[in-house]
């Protein structure tokens, strides 16, 4: 999927439509609707317990909503996630990166271990 190189009204970057998670009784993310314009950034505050991390994880595709959709540069999320992801980079927090790695031997190693050629990389 190509990426489009000027924001277009027909295709926003981020558009996430009635967003909801429940954890048993208490709703983490309750109804959120967000469009975010492609060229755009957007920063997500709130205080602790507040559902950001929650939603930014069901926004790309690492947490099925209860409920509602995300579609990036309008690809649903959930249900062309390959095409989502294509044009989607996340670092999640609490990830534990080799210490001792430049930011291109991290690179090299996580896709030399997903088999691609390192001349790719």
């Amino acid at each position: 999927m190509q990426v489009p190189a000027v924001a277009d009204s027909a295709t926003a970057a981020l558009r996430i439509d009635e967003l909801r998670k429940d954890f048993g009784a208490k709703a983490a993310v309750d109804g959120v609707s967000l469009v975010v314009p492609a060229g755009s950034f957007f920063g997500l505050v709130g205080p602790n317990g507040a559902g950001k991390t929650t939603l930014l994880s069901m926004a790309v595709g690492l947490l099925r909503p209860d409920a509602g959709s995300v579609t990036l540069f309008g690809s649903d999320v959930w249900a062309d996630p390959v095409a989502a992801k294509e044009v989607l980079g996340v670092l999640p927090d609490g990830l534990a990166l080799p210490e001792r790695l430049t930011g291109g031997e991290l690179l090299a190693f996580a896709g030399s271990i997903r088999g691609m050629a390192p001349e790719v990389v």
